[in-house]
């Protein structure tokens, strides 16, 4: 079986959609069960609302990444909340490490 010809780095984004539903579905779960410490930490609101616009564009990484920078910068602020610390060191940095990898290999 011949294989479908496919633009540089269109597998990168292919693969990239996994990685983004996994880190949506463990932020989205962070959240829901430790909003109150994010809330006191001033960081639930802000996050609640970006991760509703990164889902809503999980299916377009240009669109998604235009989010990216600030994605990030709100996950550094989550390893300051005791609560979330390990899980979002554990469970999210290698899911961040993957997509910007394969981000690079996309050109994104």
């Amino acid at each position: 079986m011949s294989e479908e010809l496919v633009k540089p780095g269109e597998r990168a984004v292919e693969e990239m959609e996994g990685y983004i539903r996994d880190l949506l579905d463990v932020m989205n779960d962070i959240l829901a069960k430790n909003k109150r410490a994010l809330s006191d930490a001033g960081i639930s609101s802000r996050l609640g609302v970006l991760l509703g616009v990164m889902t809503m564009h999980r299916y377009n990484p240009d669109l998604f990444m235009q989010y990216w920078n600030e994605f990030k910068s709100l996950v550094e602020k989550c390893k300051a909340v005791p609560t979330v610390k390990d899980r979002v060191s554990n469970e999210v940095d290698p899911l961040i490490a993957q997509i910007e990898a394969l981000k690079s290999g996309a050109g994104l």
